[in-house]
């Protein structure tokens, strides 16, 4: 059977707006996490990040150490790490962002808009 997909989720709060997965990766690397998996960067409304993240570690002990980096210092800030679940972190990943096409042509079709976002890597068009 497949392996039940892990729990061991982090949420990190008082980045700074211009950290990246990559930063986020090094700091917890450099405070001794061994598996960093999935890092989302959470938005505000206006489509800027807004301080938060959410990584999947991967284990129990990646866990323990990550939260151990509780308000600790990352660049110029201290950041909070909190344990959180999964489904919060699905959540953030499932963000939904809105764009507006403008100068389209009177012929375009939904079908010929969804198709041109399909082509763009766009994942789920609603």
């Amino acid at each position: 059977g497949e392996a039940k997909e892990n729990n061991f989720c982090i949420k990190l709060s008082g980045l700074a707006r211009k950290a990246t997965q990559a930063d986020i990766f090094n700091f917890l690397s450099v405070g001794h996490v061994k598996q960093v998996g999935e890092i989302v960067i959470t938005v505000n409304g206006k489509g800027k990040p807004s301080g938060d993240a959410f990584v999947k570690v991967g284990s129990n002990e990646d866990l323990k150490v990550a939260l151990c980096l509780n308000d600790t210092a990352f660049g110029n800030r201290r950041v909070e790490v909190h344990q959180v679940d999964l489904a919060q972190l699905e959540k953030a990943r499932k963000h939904i962002f809105c764009i507006k096409l403008s100068c389209l042509s009177r012929k375009v079709t939904e079908n010929d808009i969804s198709k041109f976002l399909s082509d763009g890597n766009v994942k789920q068009v609603a």
